[in-house]
């Protein structure tokens, strides 16, 4: 059983559901059917649920590996939480700044890739032990 990664996943997938509302909301807001009609906003928000589909669902499939593999607990809340604040980091600094440069921002990626690399790294370690 994998409980430690099916939290992580659940929260995930509760703020996968939170960005396609803001989406949404936007939507509505410029009357936008498809596409992001030029409207910055629109592009922010696209791209911002976008990111988050992008990153997540690698990060949570390595994570479940590792868990699978008998990695302990604390490695696995730990990728789950870096996940996790990552995101939501991303999402803010990346929103905030409206696109552009940002601390959350740069710090929400950095972490993402480094999420995933760990995984990586121990899901290959399992391999060889």
């Amino acid at each position: 059983m994998i409980h430690i990664t099916a939290l992580y996943a659940g929260i995930s997938g509760l703020f996968i559901i939170y960005m396609a509302k803001r989406v949404t909301d936007v939507r509505q807001k410029i009357k936008c059917g498809l596409g992001d009609n030029g409207d910055k906003a629109m592009q922010v928000a696209i791209r911002a649920h976008a990111n988050a589909l992008e990153y997540i669902p690698i990060a949570l499939i390595l994570i479940a590996f590792a868990e699978m593999n008998g990695w302990s607990a604390i490695w696995i809340h730990s990728l789950g939480g870096a996940l996790i604040a990552s995101r939501f980091s991303h999402a803010y600094g990346f929103t905030q700044s409206v696109g552009g440069a940002s601390f959350f921002r740069f710090w929400g990626t950095a972490f993402s890739w480094l999420t995933i690399i760990v995984a990586s790294v121990i899901n290959i370690i399992s391999y060889f032990s």
